[in-house]
């Protein structure tokens, strides 16, 4: 069985030397956590550049032996930003061209998977409805 670690697991590293850590530890792989307004590495930072920023972590990874094993995105502080089930059509959109520039990173990282939240239920509508959408 391979194993990984998040660098998220140590926020107050800088995410370079968490990677190093997560290696010393002997793990097989990292997760990367971009955590809008919270991790060091966020979505929005991302974004400005997707290439770059898939070479770097890549780069970093790849130099410790540790691939990416999967890139977890959560939008921003308050779970409803950008959600993928949104009831607003903006945000909506928003949401999903967060999600379209996260396929395309992780792509580009190589990372084996990419998480998001499949977004929330929704003040006087029915789960059902919220899931729906989601779906």
């Amino acid at each position: 069985m391979r194993l990984a670690a998040t660098s998220d697991s140590f926020p107050l590293l800088p995410h370079e030397v968490a990677i190093e850590l997560i290696a010393g530890l002997g793990f097989d792989a990292h997760d990367l956590m971009l955590f809008g307004n919270r991790s060091e590495i966020t979505p929005q930072l991302v974004r400005e550049d997707v290439g770059r920023w898939a070479g770097l972590i890549a780069e970093r990874g790849h130099a410790r032996g540790l691939p990416c094993s999967d890139v977890f995105v959560i939008p921003w502080t308050d779970f409803t930003a950008m959600a993928a089930n949104h009831p607003e059509p903006d945000e909506l959109a928003a949401g999903r061209a967060l999600f379209e520039d996260m396929v395309d990173f992780a792509a580009r990282l190589g990372a084996g998977g990419l998480t998001m939240l499949p977004g929330a239920d929704w003040p006087g509508e029915e789960h059902q409805a919220s899931l729906e959408r989601a779906a």
